[in-house]
């Protein structure tokens, strides 16, 4: 094995004086393995060492200093090299990994209510969901008020279907088949609503003015849909909208004064359907 200069030295002026390793170790009283692995290159003495080691041997200790730090310097190096390496190939491997996205649902046991949403990253949703009950913090403005009343146990992650991104997708097609399987499962997923349900929906002529605009987004569950229902009904089917034309028939029919809430609220819901970067809005199409 190639020595390094420390433990070339070291080797030379012991062997000059006619010593062993065991001799020269008794001295420093240390193993005579230490001495070894100077001498091999396999380590450096430590530097409270250097002056007796210098002493012993009669050796300059600015020359055993010169050949630590050398060797130190080496050592911090070759680390750099590995960390570098070792970093281009995590980010290799994050670049190249298998992204599975896919839609989940996030359903309080209490009420039967279901949140049916999109993803690119399923598994990550649901170890941010997880984290989110851990912690009680509700983790979408929609679902705040049956999180309170109900708490953090009420509420599950369901996996409804997986899908990978394959290696010729581009991201905006990846998202596209996402949507397409959103879309699927709000019809899919319809959960039989109580006779009382439909009365409360027909009510929520409280919750509007005499033009029909809605005066406040209701706090209960289910007149919160049935106003959102309502919003969403004034957009066309099979046609496309930036988020000005948006924010503008939002503003247009309500009277609070808080078109973002009522957007956002739409979306959260299933009720509007947008691209990632928020360049465009749909209304999900309806068999």
């Amino acid at each position: 094995m190639k020595t390094n200069k420390v433990g070339s030295l070291i080797r030379e002026k012991r062997l000059a004086k006619g010593m062993t390793q065991k001799e020269l170790a008794n001295k420093m009283n240390l193993s005579d393995k230490a001495i070894s692995k100077w001498e091999c290159g396999l380590g450096n003495p430590d530097v409270s060492l250097l002056l007796e080691l210098s002493s012993i041997l009669e050796i300059d200790s600015k020359d055993l200093l010169a050949g630590y730090e050398k060797r130190q310097a080496k050592n911090e190096k070759d680390g750099e090299i590995m960390q570098k390496e070792s970093q281009k190939e995590l980010k290799e491997k994050y670049k190249n990994r298998v992204r599975t996205g896919g839609v989940y649902c996030i359903k309080c046991k209490d009420t039967n209510d279901l949140w049916i949403r999109g993803t690119k990253d399923i598994h990550s949703s649901k170890n941010r969901f997880a984290f989110s009950v851990s912690m009680n913090s509700c983790p979408e403005l929609c679902m705040a008020d049956q999180w309170k009343l109900s708490g953090p146990g009420a509420f599950t992650f369901e996996i409804l279907e997986e899908i990978e991104k394959e290696d010729t997708q581009t991201e905006g097609e990846f998202e596209e088949d996402i949507n397409s399987l959103v879309e699927y499962w709000n019809e899919k997923i319809k959960i039989p609503e109580k006779q009382e349900d439909l009365e409360q929906k027909t009510d929520i002529k409280r919750f509007l003015d005499s033009s029909g605009k809605i005066t406040q987004l209701p706090q209960k569950q289910s007149f919160r849909v049935a106003a959102l229902l309502y919003l969403s009904e004034k957009f066309e089917n099979n046609r496309d909208y930036t988020e000005k034309e948006v924010n503008e028939i939002c503003e247009e029919w309500h009277t609070f004064g808080d078109y973002f809430l009522l957007r956002r609220e739409l979306v959260d819901n299933g009720l509007l359907f947008r691209e990632s970067n928020g360049s465009r809005y749909w209304r999900p199409a309806k068999e």
